[in-house]
């Protein structure tokens, strides 16, 4: 009789074991995929952010572009001080070169944005 309540209680005590390592080995995975999933999206909004500000800046800095011309000339209310203007020229661009820049631009991004939801979903 002893010996039966003895293989009970240890039967008992071992699933209770089993149960809990299972339990610490599932939070584990849960909070490791947690991270990964965030730091994945991280990751996702840095490129495509980095992306879209290389479009901006290829849109709207054009310093490549600008011819600037200069002329100095004295001031006439102040004595001593002179005026520097500054015009920008810029040489004229046709929209259609704005559009094919603009399509590159977004077909490179939409090309990151498959690349990054394929390395997502290989996750």
């Amino acid at each position: 009789m002893t010996f039966a309540v003895y293989i009970f209680f240890t039967g008992l005590v071992l699933v209770n074991l089993l149960i809990a390592m299972m339990t610490n080995r599932y939070d584990r995975a849960r909070r490791h995929a947690q991270c990964v999933c965030r730091f994945n999206s991280v990751a996702f909004g840095l490129r495509i952010g980095r992306l879209i500000d290389k479009i901006i800046r290829r849109i709207y800095d054009r310093s490549d572009r600008h011819i600037f011309s200069s002329s100095c000339y004295p001031d006439p209310e102040f004595r001593g001080r002179y005026l520097v203007e500054v015009v920008e020229r810029t040489p004229p661009v046709t929209s259609e070169m704005e559009h094919q820049r603009l399509r590159e631009d977004i077909s490179r991004l939409s090309a990151e944005v498959r690349d990054i939801g394929d390395r997502i979903n290989d996750f």
